[in-house]
């Protein structure tokens, strides 16, 4: 495993997160984006399975590196580094480019802003916002790390997203 356990702060509340994603997104404002990986673990049978727990890796031009992680449905952990968010049990873990639709349309373009994301939860019956969503603002459109309900997911999105956004940093 070439990860470590992060002691970094859990990070809950929208304020911290707000200011969490502005110290880690940032420096990557107009930093080409070249590849994205994600784990996979080698299970009982010796072959590799993916597993999304593990923090989503988004790598950028020159040597830069931020690692996005939700638990616990709005539990936000990021990374400058390889940390994860919590231990894998002396599991081996291994990263791979994840090559999806939605990751190579915006492979290669200059990451132009970001905002932290929200949404109405239907079954709470209130008015409650969860903030479990980064939108990532490329030429082409924006990409979304989010909480996908018990593992880290993300997707492409060609017009803006739907939802609630606090935009965070624009150029």
């Amino acid at each position: 495993m070439d990860g470590k356990i992060s002691m970094a702060k859990v990070i809950e509340n929208k304020a911290e997160k707000i200011t969490a994603i502005w110290d880690h997104f940032s420096p990557l404002i107009g930093k080409v984006f070249i590849e994205l990986e994600t784990a996979q673990l080698l299970v009982d049978n010796n072959e590799w399975d993916d597993w999304f727990d593990l923090p989503i890796r988004l790598l950028f031009r020159p040597d830069l590196k931020v690692s996005v992680g939700w638990s616990h449905f709005d539990k936000l952990f990021l990374s400058k580094d390889d940390s994860l968010n919590f231990a894998t049990d002396g599991c081996e873990v291994r990263w791979k480019t994840n090559y999806a639709a939605s990751v190579c349309r915006v492979l290669g373009q200059s990451l132009e802003s970001f905002a932290l994301g929200g949404g109405r939860v239907d079954s709470w019956n209130d008015d409650s916002v969860d903030w479990t969503r980064i939108i990532l603002d490329f030429e082409t459109g924006w990409l979304e790390i989010y909480n996908g309900i018990d593992e880290n997911s993300f997707s492409f999105h060609p017009e803006k997203p739907t939802g609630v956004f606090v935009r965070v940093c624009h150029i």
